[in-house]
């Protein structure tokens, strides 16, 4: 029997607060129990919230424990270096992990089992021997160069290195299963069960006396993703086995390679937007400003998950509306979208402004000069909250090069501000061209929203009456 809201608490409710309250439940009863495409989405936001929301707490919890456990130089170090690993990791995909959501969602939405075969082998084996060779050239280029890497970084950049391979394919497998909605195998491995592998074998680590330093949290990683990462893969390819009939796999590696590459850059180039801040604080500065700046950052993670949510809801759902030729669909899908992802990233971040100075003081006495840094990275987010999962509309809609612009265009930014600001004002630079990087990028994203596909994906217009 379905739940409803209505049913439940219609007869205990005040008659003057029916009016107000009940078109309320009505609607939360159509999302839980509705069967369609708004709906199912709004389900799956609404569970990816929920992850993401478990995935916050532990990586807060998590953070808050290393910091004190290794101090702030050896954070440093951990955090500069775990943020490169998952840039490396995002290059080394080719863009596989966002083409996965729009070939999986449109082959499926056609029933060409043979082409939804072949993708998936294809995104699944290409970035993992692309994985191997960069893993291979790293370590030679470790053994060979040693000099080039700061003697406190060389340890931690290995096993980095070493994680490759299954990080890369990880990534792959999370996307793959977003169109069949498979939150179990998309999220959950990733966002609840590795990050506390991670803490449990650090803390074993404390338990036993052993240091924590950067290197044993970085073999903690290892150990972490590679358990949970295989574990992930092999329940993917059973679900695909239990879900989609068998049929011979049909190949067209060289059209999903022509149609992934601008997706491979735009993943580049956004993913090193993402991580360029601290990365560039650990280059211009040293260690303990590095972990600093990561902790306020990582604070604000409490706000990007909404998006994030929303985002991975709907991407498939966009695709799914353009490959049926359906635009006023397309329309109003995005329009919730971005209502979806604004009101809770603005509410989170306003209260991360007011109490964000109270959370760094979990950190450590050193992590409070951070505090400043939380509001201004927090101007950029909002606004960019405001044009919503703009850049997913644009990718699944075929304009992929065009995103790819814009981001190559706002890392460009964002490297150029970083050099010139940190070395003048350190972290709070840094947050500022961060923060400067955000605002055009969000700019540039509802200009070619309007301009390619006709739509409107600024706030404002999704509140107008005429919106739905």
């Amino acid at each position: 029997m379905a739940l409803s809201f209505v049913s439940t608490f219609e007869n205990y409710m005040p008659e003057a607060l029916r009016p107000r309250v009940i078109p309320l439940f009505e609607k939360l009863d159509k999302a839980l129990n509705g069967d369609d495409a708004e709906a199912r989405s709004l389900r799956m936001a609404l569970m990816v919230f929920l992850i993401r929301v478990f995935n916050a707490a532990i990586a807060f919890i998590s953070q808050v424990l290393l910091a004190r456990w290794m101090g702030s130089f050896d954070y440093g170090i951990f955090v500069a270096v775990w943020a490169a690993l998952i840039s490396m990791s995002n290059i080394a995909a080719l863009g596989m992990p966002t083409a996965s959501v729009r070939f999986i969602a449109k082959y499926r939405e056609e029933a060409d089992h043979e082409r939804l075969w072949g993708f998936f082998y294809t995104g699944i084996g290409l970035p993992f021997c692309l994985s191997i060779l960069v893993m291979i050239a790293g370590i030679i280029g470790i053994v060979n160069f040693p000099d080039l890497i700061n003697p406190y970084y060389l340890m931690p950049i290995y096993i980095a290195i070493l994680c490759l391979p299954v990080g890369v394919v990880v990534d792959v497998a999370e996307t793959a299963g977003r169109p069949f909605n498979w939150v179990s195998v998309s999220f959950l491995p990733s966002y609840v069960f590795r990050p506390i592998l991670i803490l449990l074998a650090i803390s074993v680590c404390v338990l036993f006396g052993i240091e924590a330093n950067a290197t044993v949290a970085m073999w903690c990683g290892f150990i972490a993703i590679n358990i949970v990462g295989i574990t992930q893969i092999a329940a993917l390819f059973r679900k695909m086995r239990n879900t989609v009939p068998d049929a011979k796999p049909k190949f067209e590696v060289p059209y999903w390679l022509k149609m992934s590459l601008p997706i491979f850059l735009l993943e580049g180039f956004f993913n090193l937007q993402s991580s360029a801040d601290v990365l560039l604080v650990s280059i211009l500065t040293n260690p303990e400003s590095a972990g600093i700046y990561y902790a306020a950052a990582k604070i604000l993670a409490l706000v990007h998950f909404a998006g994030f949510a929303v985002r991975t809801a709907v991407a498939h759902n966009f695709s799914a509306y353009h490959t049926a030729g359906n635009m006023a669909g397309l329309g109003i899908h995005l329009r919730h979208a971005i209502k979806m992802s604004f009101i809770p990233t603005f509410a989170f971040a306003l209260f991360l402004v007011i109490f964000g100075k109270y959370l760094l003081m979990l950190f450590g006495d050193e992590f409070i000069s951070g505090s400043n840094v939380i509001w201004i990275l927090a101007i950029g987010i909002i606004i960019r909250s405001m044009v919503g999962p703009a850049e997913a509309i644009l990718v699944m809609t075929g304009h992929q090069k065009t995103c790819a612009l814009v981001y190559a265009t706002s890392l460009t930014t964002n490297i150029c501000l970083n050099l010139i600001l940190i070395p003048q004002f350190g972290i709070q630079g840094a947050a500022v061209a961060t923060a400067c990087a955000t605002i055009c990028e969000s700019a540039a994203l509802y200009y070619f929203v309007r301009k390619r596909l006709n739509l409107d994906s600024f706030i404002i217009k999704t509140f107008s009456p005429k919106s739905d």
